[in-house]
């Protein structure tokens, strides 16, 4: 972009032009034949404020790393085509907010990545000194610009101050700072590009183009003033129009008898720039050879560097591996301490827990104990009180009666006590066996809830056979509605839309339609390593890609889901996997079964599957034994499968996932006719086992589950029946106790009862003492043993989360990443030394090119070196040109003498004319 001085020149509009040429008008009246117009610039020494002071690029465009800084006055650029002279403006119109139309430089703003590059930073230094300065207190006297464009994410904006501090990230602060400056990209009178002036030009109209001239650059009042002026002196200028016709073939005659006299007098000097131009011209060759050697030990040396960081980093990594790998043995006894740990405390959690509820049972029945030991004290103090009573009363008659009445209290104390007995044990057989018919009915339930679970899932299945069925027999022509039946539909649509050129490469899938397997005894295998990939599409580009999902969203997938879009560059040719294929004197690798008749599925599915480093192996035992021991495991080997789709890491991280057992292959190499079989095959296997489910399977559950809740419902009703009963008995034996006995008979006999019962109750009495006092030991052996229970459940707790953190310690201490960083690592470091060879031998071959031109110098005697800026194809093109013309010369030129007498004679006739003429023009101007 032109700098302030730019602008001042251009703004000085067509006066200076005309005075130009005013200048070339008089100078051509000198003698001197080579006349020389020159523009004073006027130098102000410091730029103003909004004016361009450098603009780097990084990985934009054609350039790795550019700075360009821009004088106070006119920038020039110059260099070959294809250098990046352009790339320095579009850099500008980019950084500072453009898009990438405004350019024509791509559609895209990732177009203008460097190829091979994932990210583009442009920095733009703008000049923020003086009284106009844009927030001088936050920028300081430079504003920086940085815009980075990513391939991965979206454009980012960094407005920073001149000591590199970020003042904004939003483009909105970038626009007002624009505006401020009257700073416009998108306008192409400010900056007009290549592409754009030569469309612009040549489909827009002449008049509108003018128009906008005079707009832009605000000539319309001058343009007006300039035609006011043509109409005053247009009458004369007819006066002076005959005096000129004379003029223009005395000018010829004169410019070509001035060329004849030049070409004469430097014929001489023509043959010296022809010599220096030939030793320039070696030079150029010498140079340009130092610079390819220069170029070349800068490779080998910036090869040998990246070499030695590949190969430190490999040191790196290796002991990444084994901090990784001491890590996970340490975090794998850790998690076993843990899990032993967490065993012994919930084994003694479930300890402490049993006798707890057996404590809590024995102080249930000490309590029992002690509330029928308190009746009984109860009973004998009233007892003791009614042969008191009875002793006072000396009574024959009462004797007998006391006597009946006792044995008759007796008899039916003890027939009522064996009823509770009975009772009490049926009541407890009768709640064993509700118990078991409880649990026994939630088993039923249970099964009862997977048989309608599997019924649901085979009736679903079975539908979904049924529409597949039903897709694939009205569609036999088509061998593609193997993998789907929306296929042809898709492929159709697919035609159509690449037809009216939707499409910039025409989409290949589904990408099993493209694969065979050479033995079909594996093809099961590689229908598991492909997994969705068999029905997948492959495009070349975002766009195609964008289509082609639009297209799918019109497609009815069914119980299918939408297939995968994988984007990847279209290759004319295979890629060879030669160097990184597994290989084994006994097995296969995957990759060299398969057959793949389309070049974008071979490289999609070695790219994206990586199946020339899978192995296979027909049996576990031999796959055990090959992959175990890191010294028996093939080259390049990553993985192994067998016929029974069991799936093999080998040693150094060994471990194995079984399989589903081997079966047929469900797409590959399977016909229309093959696979309406497997259904129909399927479809019938699950009728049968819908039909046993719901004629047998279901209906017996319904039944088992029918009698088990009217035996729970009968032994419920048993259960209230005891209970109620048992409360009778209970509320007899009350009653009885509560009777009122007579007076005994004899009151010897009596008295001597009256001291049985005291003795009696004074041991029930102590009986009730030593009841209480355990009752109170259980209970405190209960809350000694709550405690105890509650600290190993916190324990229980603490030793649970210790296993998880450690199995999560485990699982982040996996060194997969690392050991895949140190394979491909290896990888580089290979291919750096292959390359190594070839930058060596480009070095020897620099060298000795070099060594030649340099005798040959020596030779020819060419002298002191010339340190030539200029490209030798432009040295030899004027070389070339120079000895033509001066060839054609020597052979057309006449005498000198008698050229420079012409010349001089028809000056002077040319003089005379235009001094006349000159003061016409001289007088109109007045």
């Amino acid at each position: 972009m032109p700098s302030e001085d730019k602008r001042k020149q251009d703004q000085s509009g067509p006066g200076t032009h005309k005075r130009l040429r005013n200048n070339e008008q008089n100078n051509n009246t000198v003698d001197d034949p080579s006349p020389d117009f020159s523009v004073d610039i006027t130098d102000e020494g410091i730029s103003k404020c909004g004016v361009l002071k450098w603009v780097t690029v990084k990985n934009f465009m054609c350039h790795d790393h550019l700075k360009f800084e821009f004088s106070p006055h006119i920038n020039f650029v110059q260099g070959r085509n294809g250098s990046g002279k352009s790339a320095i403006l579009t850099a500008v119109v980019i950084g500072l907010g453009g898009m990438a139309r405004w350019t024509n430089r791509g559609n895209n703003l990732r177009d203008l990545i460097k190829h091979g590059k994932h990210i583009a930073v442009i920095e733009i230094g703008i000049n923020n000194s003086g009284c106009n300065a844009f927030k001088p207190e936050s920028y300081g006297n430079t504003i920086i610009v940085e815009r980075r464009i990513s391939l991965s994410a979206a454009t980012s904006y960094k407005v920073k101050a001149c000591d590199g501090k970020v003042v904004s990230v939003k483009k909105d602060e970038l626009s007002r700072m624009l505006e401020h400056f009257n700073l416009q990209v998108d306008n192409p009178v400010t900056i007009l590009n290549q592409d754009m002036s030569r469309s612009f030009f040549n489909t827009t109209e002449p008049k509108m183009l003018f128009k906008l001239f005079l707009k832009a650059t605000q000539l319309q009042q001058m343009k007006d003033d300039y035609a006011d002026l043509e109409r005053n002196i247009e009458s004369s200028l007819r006066t002076i129009e005959c005096r000129k016709e004379c003029l223009p073939d005395l000018e010829k005659e004169v410019e070509e008898q001035r060329i004849h006299y030049q070409f004469s007098l430097s014929l001489r000097e023509k043959g010296n720039r022809l010599k220096e131009l030939r030793h320039e011209l070696a030079w150029a060759k010498i140079i340009n050879l130092e610079q390819e050697k220069a170029k070349a030990e800068k490779d080998l040396e910036n090869h040998t560097k990246a070499r030695k960081e590949i190969q430190e980093k490999i040191e790196e990594l290796q002991k990444v591996l084994e901090q990784e790998t001491e890590v996970r043995e340490r975090n794998t006894k850790l998690l076993e301490e843990a899990t032993s740990h967490l065993t012994t405390v919930s084994k003694e959690v479930r300890e402490v827990d049993r006798k707890m509820r057996k404590i809590r049972n024995e102080l249930k029945e000490k309590q029992s104990q002690f509330n029928t030991t308190e009746k009984k004290v109860r009973t004998l103090a009233s007892e003791i009180s009614t042969l008191r009573s009875a002793i006072e009363k000396d009574n024959d008659g009462a004797k007998s009666r006391w006597a009946a009445v006792r044995a008759e209290w007796q008899r039916k104390m003890n027939i009522v006590e064996d009823e509770i007995k009975e009772l009490m044990e049926n009541l407890k057989t009768e709640n064993t066996h509700f118990d078991n018919l409880q649990h026994t009915l939630d088993l039923k339930k249970s099964e009862k809830t997977h048989l309608d679970l599997e019924e649901k899932a085979l009736s679903k299945q079975l539908n979904g056979l049924e529409r597949e069925l039903k897709g694939l027999q009205g569609q036999k022509g088509s061998h593609l509605t193997v993998y789907g039946q929306w296929v042809p539909q898709l492929l159709e649509k697919i035609l159509h839309a690449h037809s009216n050129g939707l499409f910039i490469k025409k989409p290949v899938g589904p990408m099993g339609a493209f694969i065979k397997v050479r033995d079909t005894k594996w093809a099961h295998v590689a229908e598991r390593v492909l997994g969705k990939r068999i029905t997948s599409f492959c495009v070349d580009n975002q766009k195609d890609e964008k289509v082609l999902r639009e297209l799918m969203k019109s497609i009815t997938f069914d119980q299918q889901s939408m297939p995968i879009v994988s984007v990847s560059k279209f290759r004319d040719k295979v890629l060879d996997v030669s160097r990184f294929e597994t290989s084994s004197s006994k097995y296969s690798s995957l990759w060299s079964i398969l057959d793949i008749s389309d070049t974008v599925v071979a490289n999609t599915v070695i790219d994206q599957m990586q199946v020339e480093s899978i192995l296979l192996i027909p049996t576990a035992q031999e796959a055990g034994r090959l992959l175990k021991d890191r010294s028996k495991v093939p080259r390049n080997c990553k993985c192994a499968y067998t016929l029974n789709l069991d799936q093999y890491y080998p040693d150094p991280n060994y471990r194995v996932y079984s399989g589903r057992g081997s079966h047929r292959a469900r797409f590959l190499q399977v016909s229309v006719e093959d696979k309406i079989k497997d259904i129909m095959k399927n479809k019938e296997e699950c009728k049968e086992r819908l039909m046993l489910l719901l004629a047998h399977e279901i209906k017996e559950s319904q039944v088992e589950i029918k009698s088990l809740q009217e035996k729970i419902g009968m032994s419920n009703k048993k259960t209230q029946a005891y209970k109620r009963k048992l409360e009778t008995l209970r509320m007899k034996v009350a009653d009885l106790q509560n009777e009122e006995a007579p007076a005994p008979p004899d009151i010897a006999q009596l008295e001597e009862d009256v001291r049985q019962q005291e003795i009696n109750m004074e041991n029930v009495k102590a009986k009730m003492e030593e009841i209480r006092k355990s009752s109170l030991e259980k209970k405190q052996e209960f809350s000694n043993f709550s405690g105890a229970l509650l600290e190993l459940r916190q324990k229980e707790k603490h030793a649970y989360k210790e296993v998880e953190k450690c199995k999560r310690a485990l699982e982040e201490a996996c060194a997969n990443a690392a050991i895949l960083e140190i394979q491909s690592c290896k990888k580089k470091d290979k291919d750096l030394k292959m390359k190594k060879k070839h930058l060596e031998k480009s070095l020897t071959s620099a060298t000795e090119t070099l060594e030649k031109a340099m005798k040959s110098a020596d030779a020819f005697n060419l002298g002191a070196r010339i340190e030539t800026k200029k490209s030798v194809k432009e040295l030899e093109r004027q070389y070339t040109s120079l000895q033509a013309r001066l060839d054609k010369e020597r052979a057309t030129s006449g005498d000198p003498i008698t050229i420079a007498e012409r010349y001089v004679a028809t000056k002077q006739r040319y003089k005379q004319v235009s001094e006349d003429l000159n003061k016409h023009i001289s007088l109109m101007k007045v």
